[in-house]
């Protein structure tokens, strides 16, 4: 029987892990560019707001179409970084586990903030008194929805994070902080694990503390360090070989 080379051995993982990498870094920085063009209503009238929430539906629902789609792809980059970590852990199946249920969390936001406020707003498209009552109670509700989703979807995120990086700390503590410590991979492995401690710690702190309502300039602000963690998982992904057999516990 002829031998079948190990995937390693004729590159194929490598390729996966570019692609992972990409689907982590590209849509990082699509989410970014797109939080920043959101449109917004505040600081304006009742009518203004519903009004301005009218004439901003198709760049909505494009913007937050386009998050939605980027979500998607990072959660898949990320399915591959854990693959690569290894499943087996179960700290890693928590992980992803998390990242997942973040994924759905920001879908159930962006649909309400993307596609039901306008269709609500869409109602009273010119503000007049009579029907500016309920539609300005179930904006509000829908807001309620978008706030809560949205913050529960970033905690879930900033969670996956601190786990991913306590894996790291744990699994590759020779590598970190032994003898075996050395080249541009160990590296990258101690900035993995240490900023993604720090950053998820200073996330989960921010939403819960400090930033008491989300708007695309505060979000900017809270997820600013978990995207930084994300493109330095991308950079390790892109140059990592192998699922990681370094020294250290199964947790």
């Amino acid at each position: 029987m002829k031998n079948v080379p190990h995937p390693t051995a004729v590159g194929i993982i490598p390729m996966f892990n570019r692609i992972a990498a990409a689907m982590i870094a590209l849509p990082c920085l699509a989410v970014v560019v797109a939080i920043a063009h959101h449109p917004t209503a505040m600081g304006q009238s009742k009518e203004e707001a519903v009004a301005t929430i009218v004439r901003a539906t198709s760049s909505a629902q494009i913007i937050h179409g386009a998050i939605m789609v980027a979500l998607l792809l990072l959660t898949a980059g990320l399915i591959q970084f854990s693959r690569q970590r290894g499943f087996g852990k179960p700290i890693v199946t928590v992980a992803i586990i998390a990242q997942c249920l973040a994924l759905v969390m920001s879908f159930v936001a962006m649909t309400f903030d993307g596609f039901a406020i306008p269709e609500v707003a869409a109602r009273c498209p010119t503000g007049a008194s009579a029907c500016l009552a309920p539609v300005i109670t179930m904006l509000t509700l829908s807001g309620i929805c978008v706030q809560v989703f949205t913050k529960l979807s970033f905690l879930l995120m900033a969670l996956a994070t601190l786990l991913w990086s306590a894996e790291f700390l744990v699994h590759d503590r020779l590598r970190l902080y032994g003898s075996a410590f050395a080249g541009t991979g160990a590296m990258l492995a101690w900035l993995v694990a240490h900023l993604g401690i720090g950053l998820g710690a200073l996330q989960l702190w921010l939403l819960v503390r400090t930033i008491t309502t989300l708007t695309p300039h505060t979000l900017l602000w809270a997820i600013a360090g978990q995207f930084i963690w994300y493109l330095l998982v991308a950079v390790w992904l892109a140059t990592s070989f192998a699922p990681s057999h370094a020294v250290g516990s199964d947790l």
